[in-house]
């Protein structure tokens, strides 16, 4: 599985070899003068400008006099099309650890709950955890409420003030409680302190058996990192040895990630795979271009043995995806549509049919501290399909908004109403009805701590080595 993993990454890079070659002209020039030097604010400006010329999807919007004298992170916005939701700039070595699964936090995402409806006062509600992190170790867990930090009540007023202590890198408290039959009792505060977390994506897998005996896959899928390919395959080993014979994918809270990870996953699912179909179209500005790329550009053909031996090859699949799913979430469920039957269950998703690629100062020493990652591409399937800036959505009846249905259900339990539908729509009777789940209610939702870092995807590796 490791060399799978690592001929992968250098397949890939050849077949994007293009582009690498321009972004080396734009962004690795030689200053023979002082090669040693940190660039000025107005230096990094002109470097930063120089590279959105180069592939900003909308290079033509770009100012023709901007204000270099503003700090790049002002700088990079005010240059920005009005049309960009995605493109951001961060130090070079903070942006990297983030678009490999690592952040400094106490290991937790909620969301931010009215008590009651109309209600001022707000309760936290996790709903996932990372292993080993501050969080867990603490005994928190999904669908554990909390009503304050620091010691002050969460309202409406404040919520955005307490909630940026908490990405400060430095410890605070928050308060546990119970919400039992609509009286919410608090507990003794927990303190937590931020340390660097190592998200492994695949929290839970597992196999159902449908009422008649059907064996349903189950993956809860938090991000893509093709850091963690080696282990999606070792999962669809195990899907396959089981005999798995329906699929369900829970994106609910997947920001996306990586372009090649997306189709590795459905490379594994799809039926009659083969590494000669079109994957992923990429449209970019006049001096990108547009291309497409087959399985065998993205694996190389090497490789395209290993998917198919594990690869599940099903006529029908299972996603579940939400507001809280973006990016390649949303490139998978559009990706597989046009060779399988792909039944999305949740709500409406996020809508970035866009990808994006890293740039940095690839000079040695590199006088730039930054990083940006701006919109490189429009993204469509195999037809040519990616008219999904709206977001995608269920039909009507696969609608459901699990925050309507508390408490929230462990990843993988029957008794979850998004996966209590696949279940039902896989063999109808199988999975515990919704409408007898509901044993408290609160106000609606307010804020999502994981917006706040939501990725958008990116091209793997293009400017990395």
């Amino acid at each position: 599985m490791n060399n799978f993993y690592l001929l992968k990454r250098r397949c890939l890079n050849l077949s994007i070899l293009l582009v690498f070659s321009i972004a080396f002209i734009t962004s690795c020039k030689k200053d023979k003068n002082n090669e040693s030097a940190i660039a000025s604010v107005s230096e990094t400006n002109h470097w930063v400008l120089d590279s959105m010329k180069a592939y900003y999807y909308w290079s033509s919007t770009l100012p023709v006099k901007p204000d270099f004298t503003k700090d790049p992170e002002s700088f990079f916005e005010s240059i920005l099309s009005t049309s960009d939701r995605f493109s951001w700039i961060q130090k070079k070595e903070d942006l990297e650890k983030s678009l490999s699964g690592i952040t400094k936090d106490a290991g937790f995402d909620f969301f931010l709950l009215r008590k009651t409806a109309g209600s001022s006062d707000l309760v936290g509600l996790i709903k996932i955890i990372t292993e080993d992190s501050p969080a867990s170790k603490a005994g928190l867990s999904r669908g554990q409420i909390f009503t304050k930090i620091n010691g002050t009540a969460i309202t409406e007023t404040n919520y955005q003030n307490l909630l940026s202590v908490m990405f400060t890198g430095n410890s605070y408290s928050i308060t546990p409680a119970e919400n039992i039959n609509g009286v919410i009792t608090e507990k003794q505060a927990i303190t937590l302190l931020p340390v660097e977390v190592q998200e492994n994506p695949i929290h839970e897998h597992l196999v159902l058996t449908s009422r008649t005996g059907k064996k349903v896959g189950y993956l809860f899928y938090s991000q893509f990192l093709d850091e963690y390919d080696d282990d999606l395959l070792s999962v669809f080993g195990e899907f396959k040895s089981a005999g798995v014979t329906e699929l369900i994918i829970d994106l609910r809270y997947n920001p996306g990630g990586s372009v090649a990870s997306a189709a590795l996953l459905a490379g594994l699912i799809q039926p009659a795979f083969s590494g000669n179909d079109v994957f992923i179209e990429f449209q970019g500005n006049s001096n990108v271009g547009s291309e497409s790329y087959t399985y065998n550009d993205i694996f190389g053909v090497s490789n395209i043995n290993v998917i198919k031996g594990i690869n599940l090859n099903l006529s029908n699949v299972y996603i579940l995806a939400t507001g809280g799913s973006a990016s390649a979430s949303e490139l998978l469920i559009n990706n597989l549509r046009p060779v399988m039957n792909v039944v999305h269950i949740g709500e409406t998703t996020v809508g970035k049919n866009e990808a994006s690629i890293t740039i940095y100062d690839q000079r040695t020493p590199p006088k730039v501290e930054w990083a940006i990652q701006p919109i490189v591409f429009r993204t469509a399937n195999k037809n040519g399909f990616g008219d999904y800036a709206a977001g995608l959505t269920p039909a009507t009846d696969d609608i459901i908004d699990e925050l309507d249905l508390l408490p929230l259900e462990p990843f993988g339990s029957v008794s979850d109403p998004l996966i209590a539908r696949a279940l039902n729509r896989i063999d109808p009777g199988t999975g515990v009805s919704a409408a007898r789940r509901k044993t408290f209610s609160m106000g609606s939702a307010v804020a999502d701590s994981r917006s706040r870092k939501i990725s958008v995807m990116t091209v793997d590796d293009i400017l990395k080595k």
